[in-house]
């Protein structure tokens, strides 16, 4: 491993900040231990793909919110 990749440490928190759920993660770890950046990179960005999907969903819901206000409030 080279000096810039994270402690052990350092990359579970990470997972576990990003919202990885325990198994996403523990897969994630184990890819990083092997060296396989590969399939831990697809994994990461199917990760990232759902978290936009729901970041997608939320703003929606705020877009609805706010025409609601909106209309209320003329």
């Amino acid at each position: 491993m080279t000096t810039d990749n994270p402690s052990p440490a350092a990359l579970w928190q990470n997972l576990i900040d990003a919202g990885c759920d325990e198994g996403t993660a523990q897969r994630c770890f184990e890819l990083w231990e092997a060296q396989e950046s590969a399939p831990m990179l697809r994994l990461l960005n199917g990760h990232r793909v759902r978290l936009l999907k729901e970041l997608h969903a939320c703003q929606d819901k705020i877009d609805c919110l706010d025409y609601l206000i909106f209309q209320l409030t003329k």
